[in-house]
Formats: structure tokens, C-alpha cells, sequence
């Protein structure tokens, strides 16, 4: 049978589009066997999603059981409508009054949800895409078999519920599947090297139980991501590794004057202390840092015998003027880097 069926038209994809548990809830006002007046919470079915919709009649089925309401038409009718939104009642509301249903005894309400699930899903054709679906659809990355396990379990109880001709009564509320089908499948939907390697060990997936497989493959998965995980290259520098890139002419640090400002990305000739001068002295002169370059205009002086000396610092008129005085800290920071373009253009090309 040809495979083509996608994501956006199976009723029932294998990774939900709908969160069941984020979905905001509802208060139930219902009365119990005993006529007391009881108060339930729900979630509110507000999608015409065909789980939600299934999720929502059987967990309707549950409250009823757990207030003894089986026989109490009218409460189980009430209770139904409002866990439905507007729009979903008003479609209810209309099956029963369309098919003339008379919604007076129990089983009349259990009909008018199954033909209230056949506005969402095609008879019969709904039931044969959903199994081709499932019966073929790899396991999705990132989730282990277990996982795969338990959807595949739900999935195969909602099945139950879709609309059959004739209709299928008993499949409601029991696994579609059976648990030779649900092996079949956790195996077929695994990565083909795990499903070498299950054999390569020796081993029969038909002799193993669902709870042997998913151990065995979710363990395969972890040993895979170890494995890869040693594969992959670090990420962290090594210290021979930062030495060369700050020793590297290209090294955008250094700045005016070794501050480490190097916004303007310091190319050729040491703008930083701790950079190489690669200007061309000729033949004899030993490679040697920018810092103590003799072209290097800010080369600090040292006599011969004596400690290198601080020069002082004389304060230096910018010939930038900003605007508004420079009092805009925008504008003093083009000055800067204006002034620092100044300096990269006389210490490495030599022009004044």
C-alpha cells in the first residue's frame, strides 16, 4: 500500500499538535447518584483536533463513572455540552437536531457523539489513513522508545473511536492493535543500524517483550549520543592556541596606547603592546614587538643602566572638534576612533 500521507492530513499524528494538559480548564456543576451538587474540573475541548475531540468524550465517560451518572441522561448531556467551546456545542447542537435524535436515554447521547465525530473524520476512509499513517511512520529524532511506546498505545485506543460502516461498537475504548503489531512496530521504526545491531547480538525482537525492546533501544540511543558525543571537537581554545592567535599580527586586541579598545581592528605593524612589528627594516634587524620599534612614534626612551621610566603624560589637543562642545558622548567617540585611525595611518604607513 503506497505511503503518502503527511503530517497535515492524518487525523491523529504520532507527535501531537495539541497538548492535552495545557489546555485551560472548566467548572463542571454536576449532581451526583445522591442529588448532591458537585463541582468537577475539566479540560475544555476549544479544537476541532480529531484527539482532542475523542480525548474529550472519553474523559466524559470517566467523570460519569466516577459520580455513579451512567443512568442520568439530562446531567450526562449537560456535562458533555459544556466541556465543549461555543463553537463545538453550537456543532453538536446541530447533529442532534439535524438527525432528530432524541437525546432523552444514554445511549441516544452515545450516538449523537459518534455522528458528531463524523463531521471530522471521513467514515471508514478516516480509519484506513490513520493505520496506513502509523503503520509506516519513522520513529521521531530526539524521542526514545518508550516514549514511541506509550503513542503508539494511545493511538491505537483512539482508533477505536473513529466512525465505521458498519459500525465497530466493541473496538471503542480498546487497543486497535495488538501486542504482536506494537512489537512489529517498535522494531520497524528504529534506525536501521539498530535494528542490525539487535541482530548482530543475537537476538529475535519477536521473542522479546514491549518492555525488552524499549530497554534495549533506548540504551542503543544513549550509547549512540556518548559516541558522538567523543566525536565532536572541542569547542574550548587550548592555551597554544590563544598564544598564537594573540601573538598573530591580525589579533584585533592592543588598542591606542594598550588600552584594548581595537574597534577598528588593528591590521599591520602593532597597534597592541603585545603585537609584532611587520614593517621591512632590511637585512640584520631581528624581529622584534611594535612597542619597541624605533619607527613607532609612542617607542618609550630608556637610557642605558637606569630603569625604564614612565614618560608623563601631557594632555593632547584633539585638532576633532565635536559638536556642541563635546559634550555628546557620540560625538567623542568618533573623535576617538578618529584619532586612533590617525595613529594606525603614522605608525604603520608612515603618513603625517
Amino acid at each position: 500500500m503506497a505511503t503518502n500521507s503527511t503530517l497535515t492530513d492524518v487525523p491523529i499524528p504520532l507527535i501531537p499538535r495539541i497538548e492535552y494538559d495545557t489546555l485551560p480548564k472548566v467548572t463542571l456543576n454536576v449532581t451526583d447518584s445522591q442529588g448532591r451538587n458537585r463541582k468537577r474540573e475539566a479540560r475544555e475541548c476549544n479544537s476541532p483536533e480529531v484527539e482532542l475531540l475523542i480525548k474529550t468524550i472519553t474523559h466524559h465517560e470517566a467523570l460519569v463513572d466516577s459520580l455513579d451518572m451512567k443512568d442520568k441522561a439530562t446531567e450526562q448531556l449537560q456535562t458533555f455540552r459544556e466541556m465543549l467551546n461555543e463553537e463545538l456545542r453550537d456543532s453538536f447542537d446541530n447533529v442532534i437536531v439535524e438527525h432528530e435524535i432524541n437525546v432523552t436515554s444514554v445511549a441516544a447521547i452515545k450516538l449523537a457523539q459518534r455522528m458528531w465525530l463524523a463531521l471530522f473524520i471521513p467514515v471508514n476512509t478516516g480509519y484506513e489513513r490513520e493505520k496506513e499513517y502509523i503503520l509506516t511512520v519513522k520513529k521521531p529524532f530526539g524521542k526514545d522508545t518508550t516514549w514511541l511506546y506509550m503513542r503508539l498505545m494511545i493511538i491505537s485506543k483512539l482508533l477505536g473511536w473513529f466512525p465505521r460502516e458498519p459500525p465497530v461498537e466493541d473496538r471503542q475504548n480498546k487497543s486497535v492493535f495488538t501486542t504482536d503489531e506494537i512489537r512489529f512496530m517498535l522494531y520497524k521504526k528504529q534506525p536501521e543500524a539498530f535494528q542490525k545491531k539487535l541482530s548482530d547480538a543475537g537476538k529475535v525482537y519477536t521473542e522479546m517483550t514491549t518492555s525488552q525492546l524499549c530497554e534495549y533501544f533506548n540504551r542503543l540511543r544513549v550509547e549512540e549520543a556518548k559516541e558522538q558525543g567523543k566525536k565532536r571537537p572541542s569547542t574550548t581554545a587550548t592555551t597554544a592556541t590563544k598564544e598564537a592567535t594573540r601573538n598573530n599580527n591580525g589579533f584585533r586586541g592592543g588598542g591606542r596606547g594598550g588600552r584594548g579598545r581595537g574597534r577598528l581592528g588593528g591590521r599591520g605593524g602593532g597597534r597592541g603592546n603585545n603585537n609584532w612589528c611587520n614593517r621591512d627594516h632590511g637585512p640584520g634587524v631581528q624581529a622584534h614587538l611594535w612597542k619597541d620599534c624605533d619607527d613607532n612614534p609612542f617607542k618609550r626612551k630608556s637610557s642605558v643602566g637606569q630603569p625604564q621610566q614612565q614618560p608623563q603624560q601631557q594632555q593632547k589637543k584633539s585638532r576633532w572638534t565635536p559638536r556642541g562642545g563635546g559634550n555628546n558622548r557620540q560625538d567623542q567617540n568618533m573623535i576617538d576612533e578618529l584619532e586612533e585611525l590617525e595613529e594606525i595611518l603614522v605608525g604603520v604607513k608612515g603618513i603625517s
